[in-house]
């Protein structure tokens, strides 16, 4: 079932340049400016792509960005994933697949400006995903020996990627958040709502303390890194 070389999900306990103790999240901008740019970026780079969406339009430009590595999760009036659905549990088979075989899978959604949901309901929403998805790799006995390569990657914006990006560092996953060149993100509709603040980028993430660490033991305090 997985191939390749493989080694357990451990977190950062040395600093590298650039990196900040705010938690076991790696950020990184994309290297051209614009929200397309940034999609396509994580668009390429996912194995697989995980949007939470009102429609199958998709989120932005999410959906043709990604490709036929697009996946769909309906959202509910409130904006919050639709749980019964079959899309949302054939989902949490399917992440857990892709990590299992080391890939890299991309969240994506809806801001937090699309949808009445706040980001607190979202956040919550997204960490009983990736309890679903531990639970499913511990039955599958891959937990701890998931392949280096395996992570979870987001565009960085509020709403889902935002709260990906949390709940993925909180359950031990190697997270890494794509940001728009500038650390851009909105707030609100338009490009009034963007706010370019790397700083305050950074700060919605907080601190995603892990569940636990390697093989069920304390783990030593996360890093954030970034590259240089």
């Amino acid at each position: 079932f997985i191939s390749g070389k493989s080694k357990s999900i451990e977190f950062a306990t040395t600093d590298t340049e650039g990196s900040e103790p705010e938690g076991p999240i790696k950020f990184r901008e994309a290297k051209n400016p614009g929200y397309i740019a940034r999609t396509t970026e994580t668009g390429l780079e996912g194995d697989l792509t995980i949007d939470f969406a009102k429609t199958r339009k998709g989120s932005g430009a999410t959906r043709r960005m990604a490709g036929t590595k697009w996946n769909h999760i309906p959202i509910d009036s409130d904006g919050l994933p639709i749980t019964t659905s079959k899309e949302y549990k054939d989902s949490i088979t399917n992440i857990a697949a892709s990590l299992a075989s080391g890939e890299t899978v991309n969240i994506a959604g809806h801001g937090i400006y699309s949808i009445k949901a706040n980001q607190k309901s979202v956040d919550a929403a997204m960490n009983s995903m990736f309890s679903k998805i531990t639970q499913r790799l511990k039955k599958l006995g891959v937990l701890n020996s998931l392949p280096d390569s395996a992570k979870i990657i987001t565009g960085g914006q509020t709403g889902f990627d935002e709260a990906g990006a949390k709940a993925a560092a909180k359950y031990g996953f190697k997270t890494e958040v794509i940001a728009p060149k500038g650390y851009i993100y909105r707030t609100q509709p338009g490009t009034r709502g963007d706010i370019a603040d790397k700083a305050k980028f950074k700060e919605r993430f907080g601190r995603s303390e892990p569940t636990k660490g390697k093989l069920g033991r304390k783990p030593k305090e996360p890093t954030i890194h970034e590259d240089p």
